[in-house]
C-alpha cells in the first residue's frame, strides 16, 4: 500500500504542487470537509489551503458546497487522475509540436553554424545525462574507430549504458578497443565480451597499475577526457576537443598503453582469451 508521501509525489508529477496535492488528499480521504479539517489534516496553513482550494476548484478537482460552515468535496480519485493525465497529456502535444517548430526554424540557421561548430576546440560538459549525450553522439559518429581507455571503477557501468550503441557501431564496421586495470574480478566480464565481439571487431586489454586517464578517442579526429580518472561515471565534468594536437597526444598515449596492455589471466589458469 502507497504511503501518504508516494500519493502525494504522484499527484506532483500529475501537475499539481505540494500544498494542492496535500488539500485534494486530505479532502478525497474524508469525503466532505471545511477548511479548518483541511488545514489540521493537510497539515497546511490557511491561507495556503485557502489558495489551493481555489486552484483545485479552477482545475475541477473539488467542489465547493454552499453551506455553514462551507464544505468541500472533491472528485473521485479515478475521474482527478484521469483528468490530470488528459491535461498533461495535451500539454505535452503541444510541447513536441512547439519543439517541431522550433527545429524547424533554426535548421536554415543551424547550417550556417555547422562550421563554426567544427572550429569549437574545447567543451567542457557537466551532468551525467549530457556526458551520455555526448557519448552517444560520438560513438553514433564515429565511422571507424573508437579507443578507450577506461578505469576499471568506471568500465562496468560504462560498458552497460553504451552497450547497444556500441554493438550498432560494431555492426556498421567501427573497431573499438578499450585498455583497463586489471582486477581479480576481470572473469566477470567475460560472458559481456563474449556477447559483444559477436556484433565486430571489440577488443579489451588490461594494464596491471592504475591509470592516470579515462580517454576515449573517435575516428583519431575527436577526443573526450574525463576530468577526474577516479571518479564515478557522472560523478566529474568532460572535456570534448577536436584540437589536432590534445588528439595526436592521446593517441599516442592510447597506443604506447595498449603495447603495455594484455589479456587478463588468472593465478593457475590460461587466458580468459578476450583477446584474438
Amino acid at each position: 500500500m502507497q504511503t501518504a508521501q508516494e500519493q502525494i509525489q504522484i499527484l506532483i508529477e500529475l501537475g499539481l504542487n505540494s500544498c494542492e496535492a496535500r488539500v485534494y488528499i486530505a479532502i478525497a480521504s474524508v469525503g466532505t470537509c471545511t477548511a479548518k479539517s483541511i488545514s489540521k489534516s493537510a497539515k497546511v496553513t490557511k491561507p495556503d489551503v485557502y489558495r489551493s482550494l481555489k486552484t483545485l476548484q479552477e482545475r475541477g478537482l473539488i467542489e465547493k458546497i454552499i453551506s455553514s460552515p462551507t464544505l468541500f468535496k472533491a472528485l473521485p480519485v479515478g475521474e482527478s487522475i484521469s483528468l490530470l493525465l488528459e491535461r498533461k497529456d495535451k500539454k505535452y502535444k503541444l510541447l513536441r509540436e512547439k519543439s517541431r517548430q522550433l527545429k524547424r526554424s533554426f535548421r536554415s540557421g543551424l547550417v550556417q553554424l555547422e562550421p563554426q561548430e567544427a572550429e569549437q576546440q574545447f567543451i567542457l560538459i557537466s551532468g551525467k545525462e549530457a556526458e551520455l549525450e555526448r557519448r552517444r553522439k560520438e560513438t553514433k559518429n564515429a565511422k571507424k574507430s573508437i579507443d578507450m581507455i577506461n578505469s576499471w571503477k568506471r568500465f562496468p557501468q560504462t560498458a552497460f549504458f553504451y552497450a547497444e550503441d556500441n554493438k550498432v557501431a560494431l555492426q556498421r564496421g567501427v573497431k573499438i578497443r578499450v585498455i583497463t586495470e586489471e582486477a581479480e574480478n576481470n572473469a566477470n566480464i567475460a560472458k559481456f565480451y563474449e556477447d559483444v565481439k559477436k556484433a565486430g571487431f571489440y577488443r579489451i586489454r588490461y594494464v596491471a597499475f592504475p591509470l592516470s586517464a579515462v580517454v576515449s578517442i573517435y575516428d583519431e579526429k575527436e577526443v573526450i577526457i574525463t576530468t577526474s580518472p577516479t571518479a564515478s561515471f557522472g560523478e566529474a565534468s568532460i572535456l570534448w576537443s577536436n584540437n589536432e594536437s590534445i588528439v595526436r597526444i592521446m593517441q599516442e598515449y592510447f597506443e604506447m598503453l595498449w603495447k603495455k596492455a594484455k589479456p587478463c589471466k588468472r593465478k593457475g589458469k590460461k587466458s580468459l582469451g578476450l583477446e584474438v
